[in-house]
């Protein structure tokens, strides 16, 4: 659920001042329910079982009762017809317990809010069973508009300028977030994969349809720069300090000391699919020479030439 403040827009840096107005917000809010805040967003959430549905909309609703009083005592205004509710489930819990018929009884000074199927939230068009074709949808129209306008400028610029403009606002659009909606269907893959082509046709002035030419600017197809990213974020898992518990990572620990057990492999989760799951399998297959590496720059360069060797 997002509840929205509404806030004057009279200089550049009410943002930041608004965020040091409300930084007192979740202090004030049921501890049942999590809260987090971008500028005039909050976003609240609670997980719970089927069952225990019922008794989740009653915690959502003293929150909100305690967020109206709050904003009411810190004279803001609190926005009821921009504040809307999702319930986020699979897609299979959804059809077993008809969850697209169930209507919440969530409101904000009375009014009901409006149950939404789709959102936007910090740059990620999230839906309620997370698939993740409204956001490649999104993403794609993004990445061709932007190459269309780029086109216009093809044969005034040198090719190392068009290599930084192709990077910068392409494939950083799509590195963007790319551990959220991962791992994708390979239909959704496909679609990223034909937009980095297209990105570096733009690059090279010729059309480029295969791995081989993506190798030769230095870029890792879309498969291997996604495992890329995700290896990078496990690294830091396993060696910085501090990290967030919800992306923790676990490394197996040999109740005997063997020979055998100098290799470093991390613990797969029973849960399937999950951050932890897909991560552990993908770093248990490097090689122990570059898993046992501690320094984040040279594990980066290691695995990255091992990727690109791994295609060519």
């Amino acid at each position: 659920m997002t509840v929205d403040f509404g806030i004057p827009q009279s200089s550049i840096l009410d943002p930041l001042f608004f965020d040091l107005y409300v930084a007192e917000l979740q202090e004030n809010i049921d501890k049942h329910v999590t809260c987090f805040q971008h500028v005039a967003d909050s976003t609240f959430y609670k997980y719970c079982k089927y069952e225990h549905l019922q008794q989740c909309e009653t915690e959502i609703n003293t929150a909100l009762t305690q967020l109206s009083e709050w904003s009411s005592d810190s004279n803001l205004s609190l926005n009821a017809g921009k504040t809307k509710c999702m319930i986020f489930s699979t897609e299979q819990m959804t059809n077993t317990h008809s969850l697209h018929l169930h209507e919440p009884t969530l409101a904000v000074d009375g009014k009901l809010l409006e149950r939404i199927r789709a959102t936007k939230l910090l740059g990620l068009y999230i839906t309620e069973n997370f698939t993740w074709n409204d956001h490649i949808n999104q993403l794609s129209s993004t990445c061709y508009s932007t190459l269309v306008t780029l086109r216009k400028i093809k044969n005034f610029t040198p090719f190392y300028l068009r290599k930084q403009l192709a990077e910068q606002l392409i494939l950083s659009k799509m590195n963007y977030g790319d551990l959220v909606f991962n791992p994708l269907p390979n239909s959704l893959l496909k679609r990223l994969q034909k937009i980095q082509f297209s990105a570096a046709s733009f690059v090279t002035g010729n059309y480029v349809n295969s791995t081989e030419d993506l190798l030769k600017l230095n870029w890792l197809p879309m498969y291997e720069r996604r495992q890329f990213n995700l290896l990078k974020v496990t690294h830091k898992a396993i060696y910085s300090q501090p990290w967030p518990k919800y992306a923790a990572v676990d490394v197996h620990k040999p109740v005997r000391s063997l020979r055998s057990n100098t290799t470093l492999n991390l613990v797969r989760p029973m849960e399937k699919g999950t951050y932890q799951d897909i991560a552990s399998e993908l770093f248990n297959s490097l090689p122990n020479d570059i898993k046992i590496l501690s320094n984040y720059g040279q594990f980066c360069t290691e695995v990255k030439t091992f990727l690109h060797m791994r295609v060519h």
